[in-house]
């Protein structure tokens, strides 16, 4: 039997199988020329001052265009080893741009890193993967944790209902939206702001976004434990990592104190308009499939 074609929603096994088939730069979205008069309006003198991520690059040219419109301190990060190489090999002249691979639902910076954090169609590959309710959280939880309090987070996507979803439980407050005219059809650029200092917790979004638990394969977040199936069989386990992280008796041996939470694992998705399961799109469909997939169903 043969195996299945790879697909957006298998991380960088795709990836980088795409990357060392398609090098040239690939712009699905909106590109810079048609961004930069909102992006200058929220973001402009001194250029040079600002600290920029931009989440799930790929091989856009979008970070290399802002360079040369003099944006110098932007940090680049992918999941493909791939493509953050032949990043850094482009843009080797542009010594303050900075190329990490690195995944962005589990980001290495310090809180408050950045002033702006820019995703260009990251979120709209995320809800290709079979769990992406969660894989969406992952991500916006990061962002939100990076960006210092005020700062802002520029959404460009297919997805033309991200500002409803993005209000709460992620406190990020709406500044502006458009509509684009692209290539493809209309993309939509969303400018949100952090404007709370409140840190984001796993339990709470949990319920929030109502995503459950399950027994199997358990995880931690930010350092490993283990739960046997008897523990797990105590009681909610969402309510055992509250518990430790305010310092209560722990119920079941976990280090007091721990922030994380075991392995989540999203509701069941509805079914797509386009018919059954809204699983990812192969390399061999369309990206037409997919936009329409991201627009109707995340």
């Amino acid at each position: 039997m043969a195996a299945s074609p790879l697909s957006y929603g298998d991380g960088s096994t795709y990836w980088d199988k795409r990357y060392l088939t398609k090098a040239s730069p690939d712009e699905w979205l909106l590109a810079w020329s048609q961004v930069a008069d909102v992006f200058e309006k929220y973001c402009d003198q001194p250029r040079r001052q600002w600290q920029i991520l931009h989440a799930g690059c790929g091989n856009s040219a979008l970070t290399a265009e802002m360079y040369r419109a003099g944006y110098e301190h932007i940090t680049s990060i992918d999941n493909s080893a791939t493509v953050i190489a032949q990043m850094q090999a482009a843009c080797r002249d542009s010594a303050s741009l900075k190329w990490c691979c690195m995944d962005a639902g589990e980001m290495d910076f310090d809180d408050g890193s950045f002033d702006v954090v820019i995703e260009k169609g990251l979120l709209d590959c995320l809800g290709c993967m079979d769990e992406a309710k969660l894989e969406v959280a992952k991500v916006l939880k990061e962002v939100h944790r990076v960006l210092r309090l005020q700062g802002l987070f520029f959404c460009i996507s297919f997805n033309h209902n991200r500002a409803a979803q993005l209000a709460e439980p992620w406190k990020f407050s709406l500044c502006e939206s458009r509509r684009i005219s692209a290539a493809g059809g209309q993309n939509s650029l969303y400018v949100f702001r952090k404007s709370s200092a409140d840190v984001l917790q796993w339990p709470q979004l949990f319920r929030d976004l109502k995503l459950h638990l399950t027994k199997e394969d358990y995880q931690l977040v930010d350092q490993p434990c283990t739960l046997t199936e008897g523990e797990a069989e105590t009681g909610n386990v969402v309510e055992v990592i509250e518990a430790c992280e305010s310092g209560d008796q722990n119920p079941v041996g976990l280090h007091v104190g721990l922030r994380g939470v075991v392995k989540l694992s999203a509701l069941p998705q509805p079914e797509s308009v386009l018919g059954g399961s809204p699983g990812p799109y192969s390399e061999h469909g369309s990206q037409t499939a997919m936009q329409q997939y991201v627009t109707t169903t995340m």
